[in-house]
């Protein structure tokens, strides 16, 4: 049976992290509630600061204020076992998508769980860095945002030698840059610096303007 789970992000997403509650009926800020298949609530272990969460086929993995990762859920094969960042080193983002875990180190580097270095993003140029993860794609494709206002598209973690149109990333206007991506089941979606919202897939591509 598939493993369905529901998550709630409980706070604003930009905020001053905040001392877990010592009171138990007092629920700390920023907390998480995920119902389904695996049920949680934060408030059972007083914990709070949650700044982003995400939910995958067999759990769920969430970052802290202080830069760390926390994850619950189906703990097989230490899918849910994220290896902390090196000293002096915090993690500033992540994705998720079935046992897959990625995130984004404070260096600018894009590591797996086990905090391993994740090499199929194209080639960056010297002084760009990674500022952003965009979700994971089917295939295991990744579209990552960086700081020259482009966006970087893997290659297939599953098939790596199958070409994809979502790596064809739309040309942009001149004077725009890219401030967002998502990546999602056979679609990306980008957010360009003008307002205009624009999708690519495997079919086809659209722009939207602001409203």
């Amino acid at each position: 049976m598939k493993a369905t789970t529901a998550i709630c992000l409980l706070g604003a997403a930009s905020f001053s992290p905040q001392a877990p509650s010592q009171n138990p009926t007092q629920p700390p800020a920023h907390g998480i509630v995920s119902w389904g298949d695996y049920v949680l609530d934060s408030r059972w272990s007083h914990a709070g600061g949650f700044v982003k969460v995400c939910p995958s086929h067999w759990g769920a993995a969430a970052l802290r204020a202080d830069g760390n990762i926390v994850c619950w859920g189906n703990n097989q094969g230490g899918s849910r076992t994220v290896t902390p960042p090196p000293p002096g080193m915090t993690y500033v983002d992540l994705i998720a998508r079935g046992n897959q875990i990625l995130a984004l180190r404070s260096d600018g580097e894009v590591v797996d769980q086990h905090g391993q270095r994740w090499n199929r993003l194209p080639p960056i140029p010297p002084g760009v860095r990674i500022v952003a993860l965009g979700g994971i794609a089917s295939f295991g494709m990744v579209g990552v945002l960086r700081s020259d206002g482009r966006i970087g598209v893997s290659a297939s973690s599953t098939f790596p030698y199958i070409p994809s149109q979502l790596a064809n990333v739309p040309p942009l206007p001149p004077g725009t840059q890219w401030t967002a991506v998502q990546m999602g089941t056979g679609q990306a979606v980008g957010l360009r610096s003008d307002g205009w919202v624009e999708t690519w897939s495997q079919a086809h591509q659209t722009a939207y303007p602001p409203p």
